[in-house]
């Protein structure tokens, strides 16, 4: 499993990518994305441009990236 970020809010300068319900597999992309989710959530640990939280408020996964 992943290290996720832990913080409730992503840092300044991140935008929204992907997100699904708790437990659930099939992610939603919001806009268009370079990196498929499965990347993201196994580079997140050691990259500082990428922010995933499990169980995040609302009751889903997310995954943010920062923006260009």
């Amino acid at each position: 499993m992943t290290l996720a970020k832990k913080s409730a809010n992503p840092p300044a300068g991140f935008k929204l990518a992907y997100a699904r319900p708790c437990g659930e597999s099939e992610w939603v992309a919001f806009g268009t994305q370079p990196r498929a989710p499965a990347y993201l959530e196994r580079c997140a640990g050691i990259d500082p441009d990428v922010w995933l939280q499990y169980g995040a408020p609302g009751g889903q996964d997310v995954i943010y990236v920062r923006a260009r």
